[in-house]
């Protein structure tokens, strides 16, 4: 394997990362704004980006973005677990929504199945797919992928900034002796 294609197959890898963890935080937004079934087109839409960052011209290849995207992905859901997207994108969306209650997360976890079942899917069309002209097909996955990642960490970042801080919200859900670690 050349530096070339060691270098795309690593840019793969991050932009499989951000497709996929990304969206499980970008749906719950989506899913309470606009509706179950505007959070099943994003999926959809999203799982399609997954797959086709995931296709390659042989297994080796392919074997190699799902490995790598695997450490990467940590790296984005820690970015998103650390900056509390979702409790922040639910108070942006709600105002004084307070924490994520225990329905919300039930909801959560069932998008998550939906859309981990559309990624499996996804991921086997893309390991049992027939490239004609790897070379060319490179080319056009890395800009097609990289155009829509950049799109989507733009977005991801641009909302971020608009949510509430944490510390808002545990002051007006009555949290900010918890928060604080003080009685």
């Amino acid at each position: 394997m050349n530096i070339k294609s060691f270098t795309s197959v690593i840019v793969s890898a991050v932009e499989i990362s951000v497709f996929y963890v990304t969206a499980l935080f970008i749906v719950d937004i989506i899913g309470s704004k606009y509706g179950f079934a505007a959070a099943v087109f994003y999926m959809l839409f999203a799982a399609c980006l997954y797959g086709f960052a995931l296709a390659a011209g042989n297994k080796k290849e392919w074997l190699l973005k799902f490995a790598a995207s695997i450490p990467f992905s940590f790296f984005v859901f820690l970015y998103f677990w650390r900056t509390d997207y979702s409790v922040r994108a639910l108070n942006w969306l709600f105002p004084d929504y307070g924490l994520p209650s225990a329905g919300s997360r039930t909801a959560s976890s069932i998008l998550f199945v939906i859309f981990s079942v559309m990624c499996l899917i996804c991921l086997l069309i893309s390991l049992f797919i027939k490239i004609k002209d790897p070379g060319r097909f490179r080319k056009t996955q890395l800009v097609i992928t990289s155009v829509f990642a950049v799109l989507i960490i733009s977005a991801v970042l641009i909302l971020e900034r608009q949510f509430p801080s944490y510390e808002y919200i545990a002051v007006h859900a009555g949290l900010l002796g918890c928060f604080l670690n003080k009685p």
